[in-house]
């Protein structure tokens, strides 16, 4: 294989990092598309051997403030959709977890929540805290749930995990 095509393969990926700032994930497609049409396609073993992907930068989340959430959580319309948000940050489920929880997973006098095949088809206990459970009892007033403990509007289904985005109100936009 001529070593130009290496040097353009190479001349290649250097624009796309240095001048269209492309993703980490963008630039990892293109080196594995590469390999696969060189390797596979045009049966070229070794020429992309000196070129490797890039390992993913980890970066570490947002957090918080306490006073942020609050507000955050106090700017949620309806009780039901507070109730599911808390109950995720609270007892950090994932957001199908939390549609899909059930009256009898919550387990007040053990304070624990259980979840029904979660990640990994896999059932697990979290933490239940006390303003958690009081916020859920309120709910559980309003709402009377029987089967699921967010029940949707189709009648013995839980609610669907596209139905709560958007349940934060937002701030009036200003004219500029």
């Amino acid at each position: 294989m001529p070593s130009s095509w290496l040097i353009g393969i190479s001349t290649y990926l250097l624009h796309l990092v240095q001048e269209k700032h492309v993703s980490w994930s963008v630039f990892n497609q293109t080196v594995t598309a590469l390999r696969f049409l060189y390797e596979v396609t045009l049966d070229r073993e070794g020429v992309m051997v000196r070129i490797r992907c890039p390992k993913q930068p980890k970066r570490l989340p947002i957090v918080l403030s306490l006073d942020e959430m609050a507000r955050f959580f106090a700017a949620v319309i309806g009780i039901k959709h507070r109730a599911i948000l808390m109950t995720a940050y609270g007892a950090g489920l994932r957001h199908s977890e939390v549609v899909a929880l059930r009256v009898e997973d919550i387990d007040s006098h053990r304070m624990v929540i259980r979840v029904r095949q979660g990640k990994g088809r896999k059932d697990r206990y979290v933490m239940l805290s006390p303003r958690l459970l009081a916020l859920l009892r309120e709910y559980w007033k309003v709402a009377r749930p029987t089967d699921w403990l967010f029940p949707g509007v189709v009648p013995g289904h839980h609610t669907p995990a596209s139905q709560c985005t958007g349940s934060v109100s937002r701030p009036p936009a200003t004219r500029a």
